[in-house]
């Protein structure tokens, strides 16, 4: 697993910060919505970054009014069957 660190300035994560342990995932969870909704990961690496399963996955694009979409037809079968 890879570790990435960044910096960042204490009054644009003010309300995060207040929770600190709360903070670093949903810092996972922006990440891996961005980049799902960038095209950059499918939805089962972006589940997987985000430290979540799909359902709740799903739940969060839904709520952040981004359509759920698939790379390729193996995405697809991964999403609903499993494999």
């Amino acid at each position: 697993m890879s570790r990435i660190t960044i910096d960042v300035p204490d009054e644009a994560l003010a309300d995060l910060l207040a929770q600190p342990d709360q903070g670093a995932g949903a810092v996972r969870l922006a990440a891996a919505i961005g980049l799902y909704a960038a095209g950059r990961l499918t939805h089962v690496q972006a589940c997987e970054l985000a430290g979540v399963g799909r359902v709740e996955f799903s739940q969060r694009l839904c709520a952040a009014h981004i359509p759920e979409h698939y790379r390729t037809t193996g995405d697809l079968d991964l999403e609903f069957m499993g494999a």
